[in-house]
């Protein structure tokens, strides 16, 4: 199962070299650190973990090795004679490596099912219902957007002469549509100076979206300006541009947890979320909808300072190459990401499935190939 870590500090890159550079053993202390921690909020000694982990060793070489990921970053220790903490990045490291399968066991995934399909999916009120039921089942504040079209994005411009003043345009998106239209130019050109200008076009504008092409139309050449507005006007529109609708349930769960019991850390919490255009902007961070998508922000980015407490577990729903929205849960960076990860997962499966029976209904009007 694949797993993607939206990460705001460091490159993936060092999380790799950070792992390589851990024993086996040191895998598996750093990981029961995470999981006791995640399950008490104490900090966790070397003492505990030789006592109820069967690791073949003795606390002092445990204790070594606590000290070594700790050297390295991946723990802390928050009093003199306490154990360790994850740091920031040891739960990074964690999710990315040492979670193993998160999969939701047959007969959690069952019951949940079974709850979701009793969710009537015509009605306006499907995605705030089957947010709650998430919200309920991993005891976390839950999020959705409803379902909009993809935003297009550009892979290939091609400039073909046809005719003295007839040029054929071919835009190439990044799902594999592709988009033609002949045009009728005032002058003739020759497929030379075409070639240079559809190689223009191709150094500005692949991944781009249609607004997001009108703007590089500035930065455009004289003789490639008329063309690259033209690109935009030929790439299709997106359902719904705009504000997206998004749902939430919740709030008093993650408020619930320890980590949020002073009252500025609160504030910050429903500050956050009672700002649509915040909460629009992070869960669109989800790259790609195939799996799951973790974000544990922090580290040194001012814009998402307002983020260090929290960690998000994100995926999209929908229809691939047509109609996505997105589904998760938020909580405090110590939260139980493996059955997070599991159930996210699961109901974003299940909201697909009923989405893709569902549409010739009005939830999902048809799509028309470019």
């Amino acid at each position: 199962m694949d797993t993607s870590l939206v990460s705001h500090s460091g490159t993936a890159i060092e999380h790799e070299q950070k792992f390589d550079a851990l024993t086996t053993r040191q895998r598996q202390v750093l990981r029961i650190v995470v999981e006791e921690f995640v399950a008490y909020a104490q900090p966790v000694g070397s003492r505990r973990i030789a006592k109820e982990q069967n690791l073949g060793v003795s606390s002092a070489t445990i204790r070594n090795d606590l000290a070594q990921l700790e050297a390295l970053g991946l723990l802390t220790k928050p009093h003199a004679s306490a154990g360790r903490v994850p740091s920031l990045l040891g739960y990074r490291i964690y999710v990315l490596h040492l979670i193993g399968n998160h999969r939701l066991p047959k007969e959690h995934r069952n019951q949940l099912r079974r709850r979701f399909e009793a969710i009537d999916l015509k009605s306006p009120s499907w995605l705030l219902e089957a947010t709650r039921l998430l919200s309920m089942e991993a005891n976390s504040l839950a999020l959705a957007t409803d379902l909009r079209y993809v935003n297009h994005r550009l892979r290939h411009v091609e400039l073909i002469s046809v005719q003295d003043n007839r040029v054929l345009m071919i835009v190439v998106l990044e799902d594999g549509h592709v988009c033609q239209r002949m045009l009728d130019i005032p002058d003739k050109m020759a497929q030379a100076d075409l070639t240079v200008i559809s190689a223009e076009l191709n150094h500005l504008l692949p991944g781009l979206n249609r607004v997001q092409i009108q703007e590089k139309t500035l930065e455009a050449s004289s003789a490639a300006k008329e063309f690259c507005q033209l690109v935009s006007d030929l790439m299709p529109v997106t359902e719904g541009d705009g504000s997206t609708s998004i749902v939430q349930q919740g709030l008093g769960h993650i408020l619930d947890a320890p980590e949020f019991a002073e009252s500025r850390r609160v504030r910050k919490v429903v500050d956050i979320f009672d700002s649509s255009p915040r909460i629009e902007e992070i869960l669109m961070l989800v790259p790609r909808p195939d799996d799951v998508h973790v974000l544990i922000a922090g580290g040194d980015r001012k814009e998402w300072s307002d983020l260090a407490d929290i960690s998000l577990v994100l995926s999209a729903y929908g229809i691939p190459n047509q109609a996505i929205g997105i589904v998760g849960v938020v909580g405090p960076v110590r939260m139980a990401y493996r059955y997070n990860m599991g159930t996210v997962r699961f109901m974003a499966a299940l909201m697909s499935a009923r989405v893709r029976e569902t549409r010739s209904d009005d939830l999902l009007p048809e799509v028309i190939a470019p």
